[in-house]
């Protein structure tokens, strides 16, 4: 099972975060005019210097959702996206920029008491 997991990692969603990552460079030296209305879509929300953020929470996340991952690294990535948005605003609108910084930091709050209450009934 882990095999086919690390396959689809491999072969689906890396090559998309990195499509989506370097898309400006990629652009420049291929033609992608394909995959341009869909990367200008995906990535509609983001300024023009910060489209490569949206890298950024798939990484995250795919680190935060890991089974593997420890309770420290977990959290470090959250408060690390939540710094990330909050230093670099990469959001057109501001208040898009406040409310993504709240719903983090909520999901980082939540998952901080959720890990309280499972250590807690363990014996």
């Amino acid at each position: 099972m882990w095999l086919f997991s690390f396959g689809i990692l491999v072969f689906i969603i890396s090559p998309f975060i990195l499509l989506i990552t370097f898309s400006r460079l990629i652009s420049y030296r291929f033609k992608l005019v394909r995959f341009k209305p869909f990367l200008e879509f995906y990535q509609a929300c983001y300024s023009d210097r910060y489209h490569w953020f949206s890298a950024v929470y798939c990484i995250a996340f795919i680190i935060f959702l890991s089974a593997k991952t420890s309770f420290l690294v977990q959290m470090m990535t959250l408060i690390t996206v939540t710094t990330l948005v909050t230093l670099l605003k990469p959001y057109r609108s501001e208040w898009t920029n406040i409310s993504d910084t709240f719903l983090v930091l909520n999901l980082v709050f939540v998952y901080a008491l959720l890990y309280q209450q499972v250590t807690a009934q363990k014996p």
